[in-house]
């Protein structure tokens, strides 16, 4: 019997190289960092679905102090009915996209080969992201609108931030050649 040595999966190939098949236990590297880099995804999805179901609860069912949307309508001339449909439809198709996107994001996200491109261009919406936190902030009027308390901006922007940082560091692995790729090359 063949003596085992510790991190060894006890089994080899016949060839003696150890499998790296998909099904493979083990760990790729910077797995931690793949997960770390989906958790925004993860979370727009999450607050995407509360919107669209809010969306759905509010404006077309009439759930709590706002009246249904063919209630609002009544009365009201075509024109005013067309605006008022095409907000609330486009807030609609506003939480569904997000909702897509986000999806969509934690799928390609979290692959290994996921492009520098990728990255970068979800490096620039966390920015711009923060950039209208901050402006939002800094003007008391749209303060007031938004209705966020000063722990709610600093707890987003934390999370931006964080974003960015993480955002970043898999362009930063995206745009390097694997171990694999370097061991294949020398």
């Amino acid at each position: 019997m063949e003596r085992r040595v510790p991190g060894d999966l006890g089994w080899r190939l016949e060839d003696g190289s150890q499998s790296s098949s998909p099904g493979d236990p083990t760990p790729q590297p910077g797995g931690l960092l793949r997960v770390l880099s989906v958790i925004p995804f993860v979370v727009l999805g999450a607050v995407a679905v509360i919107a669209l179901v809010g969306w759905l609860l509010i404006f077309v069912l009439g759930v709590g102090e706002q009246e249904s949307l063919w209630a609002w309508a009544s009365g009201l001339s075509g024109g005013e009915i067309l605006r008022g449909l095409a907000v609330v439809l486009g807030l609609g198709l506003g939480c569904l996209v997000a909702l897509v996107l986000a999806m969509w994001a934690t799928l390609y996200g979290f692959r290994l080969d996921a492009s520098r491109l990728f990255w970068t261009a979800w490096q620039v919406a966390a920015a711009a992201a923060l950039v209208a936190l901050i402006v939002t902030e800094a003007v008391a009027s749209s303060r007031d609108a938004v209705g966020l308390r000063p722990f709610d901006v600093l707890f987003l922007a934390v999370a931006l931030v964080a974003a960015f940082v993480v955002f970043r560091l898999r362009s930063r692995d995206a745009g390097s050649p694997s171990r694999d790729e370097a061991e294949d090359a020398g």
